[in-house]
């Protein structure tokens, strides 16, 4: 009986830690996806103002 329940136990524990890695990897996926899209936003932004340079120099 002792050792049904510390493999019961066990078994919990390791579901739980996956579960803690997906919501782990799924954060960091989210963060990797905000990271980008802040970097292309920036891009953005220095292109517009290059461009904007650029117009005012013609």
């Amino acid at each position: 009986m002792r050792q049904h329940q510390e493999g019961v136990k066990q078994v919990g524990e390791k579901e739980r830690r996956e579960e803690e890695d997906r919501r782990r990897q799924d954060l960091e996926f989210q963060l990797e996806q905000e990271r980008q899209q802040r970097a292309r936003e920036a891009a953005a932004a220095q292109h517009a103002a290059e461009a904007a340079a650029w117009q005012a120099m013609q």
